[in-house]
């Protein structure tokens, strides 16, 4: 190779070396512009919360501080919660939900972290969004008197507009909390920061004390139902339909449909992740409440129970009342079970004249003959008074003389309602209205059927109309598949701000 050809191929190498530093760290500085610009936050929910973090007091997910501003910064928020109690969040980002301003945006954020000590409300949010030019002070409801929006705008337009047209987010910050912090420390407001805080209860007593009475409530509720289970253990009678099982089954689709309704409007309210975030403090009195339905819904299992396994009404009142008073201590953790005991008491006393004895022919009380204790007593009844019994549709109060005289007295029973008259027998043992087939739905034909009440006695059927049942459905071959859309609600904080809220007080800008 020749000296000229050498020379003109170390030149070329070298510019070629050169070029490519040069594009290689301008595709470096590119990327990392386009990193720090995509860096949008769509949500409040995208925002580190910087206690998650341990980092304190400020948010800077994007890195835009330097480390010794940003520890000089966290310096003084902790010295000033640590003499007045107030409770201060710096977050500084690139830029958030275009179709937010920065003022509802920074709003949600304070209430969504719970800045400043709960009803003591004494939190202050600088929200900074650099791409967007704009900041927004927030204050608390109990800082709105110290810290004006007047004060506030004074603050930024002062310290940080000269700062961030800089570009020195880190010195603008800085001077602001310092001078914040001297505002706040002044003896005029020290007496009202003071009075604030009176109003204020740590989280961790009012948690430590949630989860003792929690403890204490579940205790006494597993002895509640330990107690309760006592009168049913070893029995094996089945509950025929009665008062009870159905005040049961009402009251339980009820508390469902209550339960739900609740559920939507707080998944749509958007109070569930507040819920979650004082749940320590309302603990108490959701086991409470949760104790109240289920220790009710026990007793009238244990009714409807003994309501089965004891025919004879005196004797059915008397358990009841033997019930109550041994579990009359259970009133105070379900307020309405004392309603059963007065109810039993009054239908009780309302059906003195069914017991009182009546005379024979000879002028002497008759005898009535126990169903829960007189083997012989259904030889008295006919088998459709049986079945009457039987379906609880009508009771009967067999009495007899001694002279071999008998006296049967029929009375409605808990299903007296549900069961009618049966036109072919006359006893009361008609079913409810079932639906039978008469011709089976195809897929290509639909089938038809017919409403009607069976007698339980003579088996006689009662026509009450005519029903068409669809075509069924095509069968197709292959696996199917569940596909469901899945939401996450993030809660709010991890609770370590004091939980304070805001009316939307304070001061905003731009530069």
């Amino acid at each position: 190779m020749n000296p000229t050809t050498l020379l003109c191929s170390r030149i070329f190498s070298v510019r070629l070396v050169h070029w490519t530093s040069c594009l290689s760290l301008g595709l470096i500085l590119w990327l990392g512009l386009v990193k720090v610009q995509a860096q949008s936050f769509s949500t409040v929910e995208d925002i580190p919360n910087p206690k998650d973090g341990g980092q304190g007091y400020i948010s800077d997910p994007a890195g835009l501080l330097p480390l010794s501003d940003f520890d000089s910064i966290t310096h003084v928020l902790e010295t000033l919660e640590r003499r007045t109690g107030v409770e201060t969040a710096i977050v500084i980002i690139p830029d958030f939900n275009e179709d937010e301003d920065d003022f509802s945006f920074a709003t949600e954020l304070f209430r969504q972290w719970g800045i400043g000590k709960a009803k003591a409300n004494n939190g202050l949010l600088l929200f900074i969004a650099t791409q967007r030019r704009q900041y927004r002070f927030i204050t608390g409801d109990g800082l709105e008197g110290i810290l004006p929006d007047a004060t506030l705008k004074t603050m930024g337009e002062e310290l940080l507009v000269p700062a961030f047209r800089k570009q020195e987010y880190g010195e603008g910050i800085l001077a602001t909390v310092r001078t914040l912090s001297d505002y706040l420390q002044q003896p005029a407001h020290e007496k009202e920061l003071s009075s604030l805080l009176r109003q204020y209860k740590p989280r961790s007593s009012t948690d430590s004390s949630g989860f003792i009475i929690f403890l204490v409530l579940v205790g006494f509720a597993g002895l509640a139902f330990w107690q309760l289970s006592s009168f049913t253990k070893g029995a094996s009678v089945k509950i025929i339909p009665n008062r009870y099982s159905e005040t049961l089954e009402i009251v339980v689709l009820g508390l469902v449909f209550v339960v739900g309704i609740l559920i939507v409007l707080l998944f749509f309210t958007g109070s569930i992740s507040k819920l979650f975030q004082h749940f320590a403090q309302v603990l108490p009195y959701l086991t409470y409440v949760t104790i109240v339905f289920v220790l009710f819904f026990k007793h009238l299992h244990t009714l409807a129970h003994l309501r089965s396994q004891y025919r004879d009404d005196p004797t059915f009142f008397s358990s009841v009342q033997h019930l109550f008073r041994a579990t009359w201590w259970q009133v105070l953790l379900s307020p309405p079970t004392l309603l059963y005991p007065m109810l039993e008491r009054i239908r009780s006393q309302r059906s003195t004249s069914r017991f009182t004895p009546p005379l024979d022919s000879q002028g002497q009380a008759m005898q009535r003959l126990n169903p829960d204790e007189a083997s012989d007593r259904n030889g008295f009844l006919s088998t459709g008074q049986q079945v009457e019994e039987k379906l609880n549709s009508l009771t009967y109060d067999v009495w007899l003389g001694s002279q071999g005289e008998r006296k049967i007295i029929p009375h409605p029973s808990d299903q007296y309602e549900t069961h009618l008259a049966c036109p072919a027998c006359g006893f009361r043992t008609l079913s409810e209205p079932i639906t039978l087939t008469v011709t089976r739905a195809t897929q290509h034909q639909a089938g038809t059927g017919k409403q009607v009440r069976i007698c339980r006695h003579c088996k006689h059927e009662v026509f009450i109309k005519s029903v068409v049942k669809a075509p069924l459905a095509e069968q197709r071959s292959g696996s199917s598949t569940l596909s469901g859309s899945s939401s996450s609600s993030s809660s709010s904080s991890s609770g370590s701000w004091g939980g304070g809220t805001t009316g939307g007080g304070g001061a905003g800008g731009s530069w």
